[in-house]
């Protein structure tokens, strides 16, 4: 399937080969990490009717959506949304339009070195993890952070996820009932703003992969996450800073802006990882606004 995938992908865009094949040479076990996650992700795409073509062509249309949304920042320093509303519009609430664009993501895993970085991070400190009872994921996107969870967590009591997508939550439940069927019955989904959430107890363990980025304010969502976190509890952050796409609203300048804000929300930052997405000097970065990649493990 691999090769398959591989193969259709160069053919339709020749240009792209090069960088994943650096990507790949570069980071070995990228190739070996692809060839699990479709090796896995087959019996979620064979249930779902999605070919390996459309797999990639979900990819593509992606590749095509940044490129022409880094376009539009860099003419006008801003991200092409100019609201959560304005996204949730054009985007998390169009069924094909989200499902093409979490499909492209979750294949973004495994062929962009930053994505894959950013990945490893979370699969690696999920097995340090000790508290964890009782969970929350905010914005489960492709679902492919969810998997992970529930396959390096044992013995947690609940899983709740939270999305504002239904097409979101739709593809994590398929992925959970095609591939971790045992752990369904521990998971609720809730299609809901976090901002407006009132569970009954605090979380053990909260994840956020990708969601800061994507809302009109960044600082309020991180002060109700704070006041969701149990005392002793560990929250997972990930987020980007010059990053365009359609559905970007908050736009982070640079990593520091990231870290104030973390700070100003009354978190502590454990351990974090700054990957660029290229591989070029912190000056060469900051003046061609490079996009960059963040991950945190946060506390109290």
């Amino acid at each position: 399937m691999k090769e398959r995938l591989l193969k259709y992908l160069f053919s339709k865009n020749a240009r792209h080969k090069k960088k994943v094949e650096t990507a790949f040479g570069k980071n070995p076990d990228m190739l070996f990490d692809l060839e699990k996650f479709l090796d896995r992700y087959d019996l979620f795409m064979k249930n779902e009717r999605i070919t390996v073509e459309e797999l990639v062509d979900a990819y593509l249309l992606m590749l095509e959506q940044m490129m022409i949304a880094r376009l539009i920042f860099l003419r006008t320093g801003r991200y092409p949304s100019s609201s959560q509303k304005e996204s949730y519009d054009n985007v998390y609430s169009n069924k094909k339009v989200m499902r093409n664009y979490m499909l492209g993501l979750a294949l973004s895993q495994f062929l962009w070195e930053h994505h894959y970085k950013i990945f490893k991070f979370y699969c690696d400190e999920l097995l340090y993890l000790r508290k964890h009872r009782v969970c929350l994921e905010i914005g489960s996107g492709h679902g492919l952070f969810t998997l992970e969870f529930l396959d390096r967590i044992r013995d947690f009591e609940t899983l709740d996820v939270i999305d504002i997508s239904s097409t979101s939550l739709d593809i994590t439940r398929g992925i959970i009932k095609t591939l971790k069927l045992e752990c369904l019955k521990k998971v609720n989904f809730i299609k809901a703003d976090v901002n407006l959430y009132q569970p009954l107890s605090q979380y053990d363990f909260i994840m956020m992969g990708e969601v800061l980025e994507h809302v009109d304010d960044p600082l309020k969502m991180l002060k109700n996450v704070y006041r969701l976190l149990a005392a002793e509890g560990s929250f997972y952050l990930t987020t980007c800073a010059n990053a365009p796409a359609m559905d970007h609203v908050y736009l982070f300048n640079n990593v520091d802006e990231i870290r104030m804000l973390i700070k100003e929300a009354g978190f502590l930052i454990s351990k974090e990882l700054v990957v660029p997405s290229e591989c070029k000097n912190w000056k060469e970065i900051e003046s061609q606004k490079i996009d960059i990649s963040y991950a945190a493990l946060l506390a109290k």
